[in-house]
């Protein structure tokens, strides 16, 4: 777990974009919110591995706590650092895989926010936990297309600009 001023920029880089996509770029409905903040994370994913994703995970989710008021809440960090190291080992040098992806997302959704998240608002709300999961799921419902997605056409494509277009510590994930 090297660290070089270049890996520390581009982590920084990284969180702020997490921080922003946290704050700016998530389209909430009634029911649904879409939200973008795991592209950063993928992309931490791709390039360092499931300790650095998780890390700037946990450091993402209390930052954006702080600065968006909704209070910080412990737990809630653990399902980031979860979600990073989920993104992490499967993803982190492994060729592109529409199934790997869609198996991270799979889970990233269905253990992280269907159980954990979903968990975590009935203690913070005081609602029961069946209250809170219909809603979970519909949202859950239109994120894992959009996730797949964007991970898949999206996130390997900028990975490897940001690694100079040159090959992610041995694999290249443009298609040929």
């Amino acid at each position: 777990m090297s660290t070089t001023p270049r890996k520390i920029a581009i982590l920084g880089v990284l969180l702020a974009c997490h921080l922003i996509a946290g704050r700016f770029l998530t389209i909430s409905f009634p029911t649904v919110k879409i939200g973008f903040t795991f592209v950063p994370l993928v992309l931490v994913a791709l390039l360092y591995g499931p300790i650095w994703c998780a890390v700037i995970a946990a450091i993402g989710d209390f930052l954006t706590a702080m600065i968006v008021g909704y209070g910080y809440f412990p737990p809630m960090t653990l399902s980031a650092i979860l979600t990073g190291l989920i993104f992490g080992v499967l993803l982190y040098k492994k060729p592109i895989s529409t199934g790997r992806i869609l198996v991270c997302v799979l889970l990233d959704c269905i253990l992280v926010s269907l159980f954990l998240q979903c968990y975590w608002l009935s203690l913070i709300t005081g609602k029961a936990y069946l209250v809170l999961l219909p809603g979970r799921i519909l949202q859950n419902l239109v994120m894992i297309p959009v996730e797949l997605l964007v991970i898949r056409a999206v996130c390997y494509r900028i990975a490897n600009v940001v690694a100079d277009s040159a090959p992610i510590r041995g694999y290249h994930y443009a298609e040929k």
